[in-house]
Formats: C-alpha cells, structure tokens, sequence
C-alpha cells in the first residue's frame, strides 16, 4: 500500500524549481497525476519556475496539499498540513480533499490542532494527550458526550477541551 506523508519534514528539492519536485514524484509515484498536479498548482495559486526554499510558509504548505492529492496514494498522512495557508486557498484545499475523498475513498489521517476548522470533516477521532492516547471514537460520540442535558450539540472544541481539563479546573 503507498502511503503519503506530507506536513512534516519535507520531502521537496529546495533550491530548484518547484518543477522539479513535481517531476521527482512524478517518477516516484505509481498513481502520480501529472495533469491533476498542474491542475492544482493553479487551484491554489502556486508558481512553477519559484524554489521551494523561497516559498512562504502557505505556499510550502498549499505545494504539499498538491503532492498529497495528486501522488493519489490509498493513505494519505496530513499532519497540520494547512498552516499558513490563507483563508481562500485553505477553503479550496479542503474542498479538494473532499471531492478526493468522495471519488477515491482513500483513508485520510489528519492531525491538526485546529480542530474547529476540520470538525465537519471529521468521521473518527484519535485524541492524544502527553504523548497518549486519551481517547479514540466517532466525532459524534465524542459532541454527544460533551453535551448537557437539553442542550445544543457541543463542538468538537467544546468535547476535548471538556475530556481534557482535569476535574479540579472546572468550574463550579
């Protein structure tokens, strides 16, 4: 199974053209999309002939949201690959993933610590706390347990930061 982890250490030539990069895992990538990489490189307003290394940081982060949809891998790995991003090109990578996710069905990981953002993208969630799992279930399971009686369905924020302050923190 290929996998694609994209968000961390970076995997790009830094000091040539961006089209190179697109060229190395064009050759690296059994499902590689050239066409779809193009495609996305407008999408989200990415230069071809700029390096890497001159990129700013939502640049870097939209050029590895392009290799992450188009290497079309069955697992994609996307560790706070948003950052940076500015608000239109964050909204059109989602919509990207998403349109992906509903053609292809690949298992998609993210981790993010922007959760109010992703939460209407969320099936399943995996909370890690100190470096340990502290809880794992459906997005749902997790709002309807942080919400009281009678009440609106809490956030997905409302729910981990309801099972993730200690007792003695709450207020009375």
């Amino acid at each position: 199974t290929a996998t694609a982890f994209l968000g961390g250490p970076r995997s790009l030539l830094e000091d040539v053209p961006t089209r190179r990069s697109l060229e190395l895992w064009a050759a690296t990538r059994p499902d590689w999309d050239a066409q779809e990489a193009a495609r996305l490189m407008e999408v989200f307003e990415l230069p071809l002939k700029t390096r890497p290394s001159r990129l700013s940081l939502g640049q870097r982060s939209a050029l590895d949201a392009v290799f992450a949809l188009a290497c079309h891998c069955p697992v994609l790995l996307l560790d706070e690959i948003h950052l940076g991003m500015d608000v239109v090109v964050r909204r059109r990578f989602w919509d990207e993933l998403l349109a992906l996710y509903l053609r292809e069905r690949p298992t998609v990981v993210v981790s993010s610590h922007q959760v109010d953002e992703i939460e209407d993208l969320l099936e399943d969630v995996v909370v890690l706390q100190h470096g340990s799992m502290s809880a794992a279930a459906s997005a749902d399971e997790l709002r309807a347990n942080a919400t009281a009686p009678n009440a609106p369905l809490a956030s997905l924020t409302d729910a981990l930061v309801d099972m993730t302050t200690p007792a003695s923190d709450t207020i009375s």
